[in-house]
């Protein structure tokens, strides 16, 4: 797409070292949540990985106070909480019903698969993730002069390999 948009020259100001080295760090930090998200699903079930992945919200907005200074109002703040809990709420909730049902059914309920590795995983992820995406967003604004499909081919080239 580069070559396509801005010719070989656009394509020779990808590898510029200091946005590479830039983009090139945050795409191994997304590499590294990628993993750990591989290791998480092995040691939880579907409904506590996705109560773990809703503490997204709330990771990401203090985060997003910490590295770049963006604060949320109070209302804000409880909205999100909300938010996660309702989320949570609803994932809890289904895994009872189908529970429920199974009893209901004359079926045997096996527990879930959760294991403190797999909690452990899951937490890092969604905190690894949300640095990623905080500074994905930090340093996208700082180098917007250069195209987006460039910052975007100096995310994956590390995050490929």
């Amino acid at each position: 797409m580069t070559l396509m948009q801005g010719g070989l020259e656009q394509w020779k100001q990808i590898w510029n070292p200091k946005p590479m080295m830039v983009f090139s760090v945050i795409g191994f930090v997304y590499a590294i949540g990628d993993w750990l998200e591989l290791k998480s699903l092995g040691g939880l079930s579907g409904p506590m990985y996705q109560v773990l992945s809703q503490s997204k919200l709330m990771i990401t907005a203090a985060m997003m106070f910490f590295i770049k200074g963006t604060k949320q109002s109070p209302l804000q703040w409880i909205l999100l909480v909300l938010l996660m809990l309702a989320l949570c709420s609803y994932s809890i909730m289904g895994d009872l019903l189908d529970k429920h049902k199974a009893l209901q059914a004359g079926r045997e309920v096996k527990e879930g698969k959760n294991t403190t590795f797999g909690m452990i995983m899951g937490l890092l992820k969604v905190v690894v993730s949300c640095l990623a995406a905080v500074l994905s967003d930090k340093y996208m604004k700082d180098y917007k002069s250069m195209p987006i499909h460039m910052q975007l081919v100096q995310l994956r080239v590390v995050w490929t390999i």
